[in-house]
């Protein structure tokens, strides 16, 4: 199974546009709002070696596309500070993202098609020059 099929496949179980420019190329540079402030998490992604080992690739692409869809479909302004819980429930991968200030949480479902994780809970922090994503257990 390709890493285009899976990204289209995340896609479609998310209701979200598939768009690959580069397969396998996040999104980097800076996206400017109306005011001339930069959006977080519009900046060079990188993962850690705990994300990279623990955590099945399509499922950090989900993450990622999620804050994504964050910034593009919500009035909610986005945190520097974005928290994931993955779990296992109905015999389908759970993932609970949620920021603190302002308070945002959104929860889904979604059928197995790379190996899920049990328990894990994965912080994405933006700091202004890049975005990295660790386990919380790595901070």
């Amino acid at each position: 199974m390709s890493l285009v099929y899976v990204y289209q496949k995340i896609c479609a179980q998310f209701n979200l546009k598939s768009k690959i420019l580069q397969p396998g190329v996040l999104t980097s540079g800076c996206i400017l709002l109306r005011t001339g402030e930069p959006i977080v998490f519009s900046n060079k992604r990188y993962i850690t070696c705990g994300i990279s080992s623990a955590i099945p690739h399509e499922i950090q692409l989900a993450l990622w596309r999620m804050i994504d869809n964050l910034r593009a479909s919500t009035d909610v302004e986005v945190d520097y500070l974005q928290i994931f819980r993955l779990s296992i429930q109905n015999g389908k991968q759970k993932i609970i993202h949620r920021q603190e200030e302002p308070v945002y949480c959104n929860e889904i479902l979604v059928a197995f098609i790379w190996n899920p994780v049990e328990n894990a809970k994965i912080f994405v922090i933006d700091d202004g020059e890049h975005s990295t994503m660790m386990l919380a257990e790595e901070y």
